[in-house]
């Protein structure tokens, strides 16, 4: 792939990005005291940002340069999360601050990354090009910097591009872990895990201003819609056989994922599918200390599982009501209580391991921390601004 090789800037006035910033401050405050965050949260998410901004890279990307066979490169993913914890909290490149720079340095990074005939980012799988994409399409709409909308139509192309066409109906729609390159292996079956990551770039993307096709969304929604399995009283992560008849036939992350796309993509809230997903939730409480808990409880039980644990509090943030207050008591204990004097999340889930955290790299699990933190006033950025404004 060849990179292209670009470099975000600073506006050439900062009294627009000023007024954006206090308006924005302004709606965080009155944010976090309704949605349940106090001064003790907000602590921990600027701790968690001054950790992430301690480890980032020189070049500007964050993780170790590792090439997975089967996810690529994991800093392109891993450099969207950070962004995208930043970007939460309100930082842009654009905006004098503490994380300014370490923003821009993160968006000329993965704008380097990026394959210009094919939009994709770096070497990397849907995972990384999905949460990349999502991470230009918030910093675009926040910002309407002329310097992102290029990268980020070409991501939304690829996005489109490769959803699946397929003549089952559980199966078109979706996507998959990887994209049809010749050069690496094509899953056949979609996945709600990595679906999901795409609608949610593509919704921001439409807020943004990009052309999204309708057609691309209803389809998603139609995926999403017949992944609900009755007999798992869950969504299924995806219609493999083999997969189905293991004896983890699905994951735990996937029902509350497949719950937030719904309120994404206007699902039904009185239907069975999004009532599935609030039952399931319901079933498997937070626990509110932070330790690694046995494979058999992460794989059940969605215990120790970030996963499960950022797209149960999306989704139970937006339904609102008392699911969501003793969702929040819970989360509240167990981020608080678990945050390291450093600022940073000790890695305890099993999917920190594929994504190569250590003790002296604690990027996944600090950023998705962090991002679940957000969620009280997350919703003035652009995607879930929208959101808030359809309750």
């Amino acid at each position: 792939m060849q990179a292209r090789r670009a470099q975000v800037g600073v506006p050439e006035s900062p009294r627009p990005a000023m007024a954006h910033a206090q308006r924005r401050g302004t709606a965080k405050r009155r944010a976090l005291q309704r949605g349940g965050g106090s001064a003790e949260t907000e602590a921990a998410v600027l701790a968690g940002l001054r950790y992430l901004k301690s480890i980032q890279r020189r070049n500007g990307s964050w993780g170790r340069n590792h090439r997975h066979n089967k996810y690529g490169d994991f800093r392109v993913g891993k450099t969207a999360l950070c962004l995208l914890a930043f970007l939460g909290s309100g930082h842009t490149h654009q905006e004098n601050g503490e994380f300014q720079e370490t923003v821009r340095r993160g968006l000329d990074w993965l704008i380097s990354q990026q394959d210009r005939p094919t939009g994709h980012f770096g070497d990397s799988s849907a995972y990384g090009h999905g949460i990349s994409t999502y991470a230009f399409a918030e910093a675009y709409a926040m910002t309407r910097d002329p310097r992102l909308r290029g990268p980020l139509r070409r991501a939304v192309g690829r996005v489109v591009t490769a959803q699946m066409t397929s003549r089952e109906r559980k199966l078109d729609g979706g996507w998959p872990y990887y994209y049809r390159d010749p050069d690496r292996r094509h899953d056949r079956f979609p996945r709600m895990s990595v679906s999901v990551w795409q609608v949610m770039a593509l919704k921001s993307a439409r807020i943004g201003g990009i052309n999204v096709p309708e057609t691309s969304l209803q389809r998603a929604k139609r995926f999403v819609l017949a992944a609900h399995d009755p007999r798992l009283h869950a969504f299924r992560y995806n219609h493999d056989p083999e997969w189905l008849s293991t004896s983890y036939p699905t994951l735990p992350g996937t029902t509350p994922a497949a719950l937030f796309a719904l309120q994404l993509l206007g699902g039904d809230r009185t239907g069975e599918e999004y009532q599935t997903g609030l039952r399931y939730i319901g079933r498997r409480p937070l626990m509110t200390r932070w330790r690694r808990y046995s494979d058999e409880e992460f794989a059940t039980r969605g215990l120790s599982n970030l996963y499960y644990y950022y797209y149960a509090t999306l989704a139970l943030f937006f339904e609102g009501g008392d699911a969501w207050k003793q969702w929040n008591s819970r989360l509240t204990r167990l981020l608080v209580g678990g945050q390291d004097r450093d600022g940073s999340w000790r890695p305890v889930s099993y999917y920190a391991e594929y994504a190569r955290d250590t003790d002296r790299d604690r990027v996944y699990t600090t950023a998705m921390s962090v991002l679940m933190l957000e969620v009280y006033y997350r919703y003035f950025t652009p995607l879930l601004t929208s959101m808030e404004k359809s309750k």
